[in-house]
C-alpha cells in the first residue's frame, strides 16, 4: 500500500478542484457512508428499520446544525 505524504502542497490553489483530480475517502468513512446511503434508500422506500430511521434523522440533524452555525 502506498504511503500518504503529509505537508503543504507547493502548487497554487485550484478553485475548480480544491482537492486535486479526485477526492478519495478511505478507512471507516467508506463503510459508514455506505451504511448511511443504504439507510437513506430504505427510508425513501418505506422499508427502513428503526435503526436506519434514527441514523438518517441524526445525520440530518447534524447537517442542519452545521448549516445553522455557518456564516453567510
Amino acid at each position: 500500500m502506498a504511503e500518504l505524504g503529509v505537508g503543504w502542497d507547493s502548487k497554487p490553489f485550484n478553485e475548480d478542484k480544491p482537492f486535486g483530480k479526485g477526492t478519495v475517502v478511505g478507512g471507516d468513512n467508506v463503510a459508514h457512508g455506505r451504511i448511511r446511503w443504504d439507510a437513506i434508500k430504505a427510508v425513501k422506500a418505506g422499508t427502513a428499520t428503526a435503526e436506519q430511521t434514527l441514523l438518517v434523522h441524526d445525520a440530518d440533524q447534524w447537517i442542519r446544525n452545521a448549516l445553522d452555525k455557518r456564516e453567510e
